[in-house]
């Protein structure tokens, strides 16, 4: 049998402790990925449902325009024209989309801008996860709440003391406690990495403070 000094027991016990740690956020870092990437796989099927929707329209409308100009090529009498623009009418949608706001929603769906959208959507992702695990470490927070949403449900040990003290802060949150089975709970909605270092700031001092 090995005897272990006290001091080295302490430091192997710190190192075990730290290595699981990193091993549980390594965990939630991959199932954010996995998340963002079945996000970018549903965003990608919808985008491409859309640019066929958008070409069917445009095609129609083609159609359709080239169809009303031939015809009044050959209707030259205005009660002819007038009887035919009634016909056209009865036809027409009753919300038509204008031709430059088609345009504007392909070029929104163009290959750099879904690229641009899909790295927007897996940085959030990214940054929801980092706030959860940063906000479960927090002393006077109870639980978070699993979410596949852009916010996280936090249960606090005072929801009304932290949520008042940020608004004070500057920092609006949404106070869910008055729902039913979601008594000192906050929503919290994921921001920029700026945004969500102050509010983890914020309700460290504030934490501390209640403590």
């Amino acid at each position: 049998m090995v005897a272990v000094e006290r001091e080295d027991f302490d430091r192997l016990s710190t190192l075990a402790k730290k290595y699981v740690t990193a091993e549980k956020k390594e965990s939630k870092l991959q199932k954010a990925v996995d998340a963002a990437n079945k996000l970018i796989a549903k965003l990608k099927a919808e985008i491409d449902s859309l640019k066929q929707e958008i070409s069917d329209y445009k095609s129609v409308h083609s159609k359709l325009r080239a169809a009303e100009l031939e015809r009044e090529n050959t209707e030259r009498d205005a009660a002819g024209r007038q009887a035919k623009q009634r016909k056209t009418n009865k036809r027409v949608a009753p919300y038509p989309i204008p031709v430059p706001c088609a345009d504007i929603a392909a070029q929104a769906l163009s290959p750099e801008s879904v690229s641009l959208m899909h790295r927007r959507a897996a940085q959030c992702v990214m940054r929801k996860c980092e706030l959860e695990v940063a906000l479960e470490d927090l002393d006077g927070v109870e639980a978070v709440y699993p979410s596949a949403s852009n916010f996280l449900l936090v249960r606090f040990v005072d929801a009304a003391r932290v949520f008042t003290a940020l608004r004070d802060r500057g920092i609006i949150l949404r106070d869910q406690s008055r729902q039913p089975t979601l008594e000192n709970c906050i929503r919290i909605t994921v921001g920029t990495k700026d945004e969500n270092e102050r509010l983890l700031t914020e309700l460290e001092e504030i934490l501390k403070e209640a403590a």
